[in-house]
């Protein structure tokens, strides 16, 4: 594409598919592009690099060859049975396993008997800086242990993000002389910079139960909990009973973590998209996420569809009292404490 339909294309994705914002107008643009690079230019074929491309755009609405980079990646290198497919030769000849999937991700596995968890970071920290190059998203520690076909991936996983390349709600905090506590995955995600403290957690379980005795006596003022069993254990794996197994003991850690809230606390609680157990995939789906803040003197109302998870910053903003620097997102605390 040239300079202006590169800008075009930002805008369609940033814009709008990357907020679920569907327009005919937007694949009418696309298709016009497509076609002009097949007549200007000879092209035989489209990848789809961007993941949100194909909510736009599928093989039915063009006879130009479309290459879905999310659906290869899925067919190609499914995460669980990567380990199962390479891991003997692994385990063999002591050659890392490296893969990536639909996701902006460098993946480096390797069995515990092969490389301590100390030389896994340190070979994934090496990779981090190879992969800024490219903005890549996050590089993945993905340690495992077991024998051959029954390896199983260890709580040791350890993601190693890319900075942040503005504020967010951490700094923006931070900067305001709050205090925040990470659990779970949230140092890995977010790097440490801008957290007073974190803990390790060895699924959801034991991250709840954590969550819930560091409110006991909370000496934070921002606590930030990563759940990520029903996306790692369960969802990928296509596995509904362990999945309904797993709400089981969100719901159950939910019910104690509402005990242990003051009247002066607001607890949100999100996801950041679906990992359907039952859709014959193994990779995320994509359907709206819930949303729920909840305090101990609020009424239930309906705070309707949001158009960011910007919204959940610019409310916490708004909680804490401080400037909302979050130019995408509308607050909607006083939606809910005037009810």
């Amino acid at each position: 594409p040239n300079g202006q339909e590169i800008v075009c294309l930002d805008q369609i994705i940033f814009k709008e598919l990357a907020h679920q914002i569907i327009s005919e107008k937007s694949r009418k643009t696309l298709i016009k592009i497509i076609h002009r690079l097949v007549n200007e230019m000879g092209v035989e074929g489209v990848v789809l690099g961007c993941t949100e491309l194909p909510l736009l755009l599928n093989q039915k609405q063009t006879e130009i060859p479309l290459f879905n980079t999310t659906k290869i990646h899925v067919n190609a290198i499914i995460n669980v049975l990567i380990i199962n497919k390479l891991g003997q030769e692994h385990l063999e000849t002591g050659s890392l396993i490296l893969y990536t999937s639909g996701d902006s991700v460098f993946q480096i596995a390797a069995h515990e008997d092969v490389l301590s968890l100390k030389e896994l970071y340190e070979v994934s920290m090496i990779a981090r800086k190879v992969c800024n190059k490219f903005n890549i998203g996050r590089v993945i520690a993905r340690p495992f242990k077991g024998e051959v076909n029954n390896f199983v991936r260890t709580y040791d996983r350890k993601d190693f993000g890319i900075t942040p390349p503005g504020n967010t709600i951490l700094s923006h905090l931070s900067s305001h002389g709050y205090k925040n506590f990470g659990v779970g995955k949230i140092s890995d995600l977010f790097g440490h910079e801008f957290l007073n403290e974190s803990i390790h957690t060895e699924g959801d379980l034991d991250g709840l139960d954590k969550l819930n005795n560091l409110l006991k006596e909370p000496k934070y003022d921002f606590y930030f909990i990563n759940l990520v069993d029903l996306d790692m254990v369960y969802g990928h794996r296509e596995d509904p009973k362990g999945y309904y197994e797993g709400l089981k003991i969100i719901d159950s850690g939910l019910n104690k973590l509402l005990n242990n809230l003051q009247d002066e606390d607001l607890l949100i609680i999100t996801g950041d998209h679906g990992t359907d157990p039952t859709d014959g995939k193994t990779d995320h789906s994509r359907e709206f996420v819930p949303l729920v803040a909840y305090r101990t003197t609020l009424e239930g109302i309906n705070i309707g569809d949001r158009s960011s998870f910007a919204d959940i910053a610019s409310t916490i903003c708004d909680f804490f009292d401080i400037p909302d620097i979050f130019d995408d997102g509308t607050s909607f605390y006083k939606n809910i404490v005037n009810k």
